[in-house]
Order: C-alpha cells, then structure tokens, then sequence
C-alpha cells in the first residue's frame, strides 16, 4: 500500500468513527433546535394576534406569551453553544476503534466526563491513526478512571516522538492535533517505556441519573 493510499485511508477511517460519534448529537441537537423553534413561532404568533384585537387583551396573556417566546430563545442559543454534555471515554474508545482494523481496545468503564463528544472523538480518532500511520503494531487503545480522573491513552510499539509546538503557517494542513488536545483536556502527554504513549485526562463526572 502506497503511502497516498494509506493516508487517504486512514482519513477516512478517522472521518467516519469521529461521524459515528458526532452522530447521535446532531440528531438530538437538530430535534431542540425543531422544538425550541415551534415555541418561538407559537408564542410570537399569538402576541401578534392579541395586539392585533381591538376588544383589549389583559397583559398577563400577552406576558406569558412573550415568556414562552424568550424561554425558546433561550434554548436556541444554548443549542448553538459549544456542546457540554456527558461523554462516556469508554465507549468512545470502543467506537472510534472500530474505524481501524487491528487496534484492540481496553476499557474500564464507564468513563464519564463533560465535554463535546464530537471533538473528544476526533481526538481520540487522530491519536490513533497517528499510531497507525507513523508508529507499529500492537496499536491499543485504553480507557479507564482512577480517583476523580478519566484517562484516555493510546500506545503502539513505534520509536516515540517528541510534541513540538505547531508552525504559525497558515498554509500548514496537519498538526492541529496537539492543539486540539490542549483545548478539550485537563492533562496530556507522550512517555516511552516498552511501547509509545500518548494520553490524556479529563475530570471524571458521576453519571446523570432521573
């Protein structure tokens, strides 16, 4: 396989666990963003009719209905915010895993952080294709929790590297993977022992429950 090729497909599979991850969020993202629409239609509609009356409408209506037109604003925003929900690391592993083949997976979970499960799942996805691409097998992939922290590692039997700062060049595709990992976790780092490591940790959350 030529390079090109292995590149190219290591993209893909990369794309597609990160959109298997992704996908459950936009579902649930575009059904609020359905509701909170409705309600804003609703209520502006019904103060638009009320005003528009000429036997007089009591304030208390039309306050209710410009609550309930705020309450949905409220909502949309929250849906265009950054996402902050639970993420179980563990079934992430186990996910994002499944884009590759011959990297086998370790987790003991649940693993529960808040976070994006989007972009956790992008970079856990670039942490393994570049085991994949630049290291050698065994790749694995571990997920576990210790005290108040969730730990996400990937290891294969590759030389190791040293992280250094991404270039300032614009015109630079890759190596926002580092950067990535600076912006979503707690902790992260790469170590050499009998294999290579690169781990991050994030500030493990008891699970939601009712």
């Amino acid at each position: 396989m030529t390079p090109w090729v292995l590149s190219g497909w290591l993209a893909f599979a990369a794309a597609s666990a990160v959109a298997s991850v992704a996908l459950a969020r936009m579902r649930e993202q575009s059904a609020r963003v359905a509701r909170a629409s409705h309600e804003l239609r609703g209520g502006l509609a019904m103060v638009w009719l009320a005003l528009g009356r000429g036997d007089g409408v009591p304030p208390d209506t039309i306050a209710a209905q410009l609550a309930r037109a705020r309450r949905a604003l409220d909502d949309l925003d929250e849906a265009a915010a950054a996402p902050d929900e639970l993420v179980d690391l563990a079934a992430l592993a186990r996910t994002v895993a499944q884009g590759f083949p011959r990297v086998a997976v370790t987790a003991f979970g649940p693993a529960w952080v808040r976070g994006d499960a989007g972009a956790l799942g992008q970079a856990c996805s670039n942490l393994v294709a570049n085991a994949v691409e630049h290291g050698a097998l065994p790749v694995r992939v571990r997920a576990e929790t210790a005290g108040g922290t969730a730990r996400l590692e990937v290891s294969d039997g590759g030389p190791g590297f040293t992280p250094r700062p991404r270039p300032a060049d614009p015109d630079l595709i890759g190596g926002w993977g580092f950067e990535l990992m600076n912006e979503l976790t707690s902790h992260w780092g790469v170590r050499r022992d009998e294999c290579s490591r690169v781990w991050f940790e994030l500030q493990r959350q008891p699970r939601a429950t009712g």
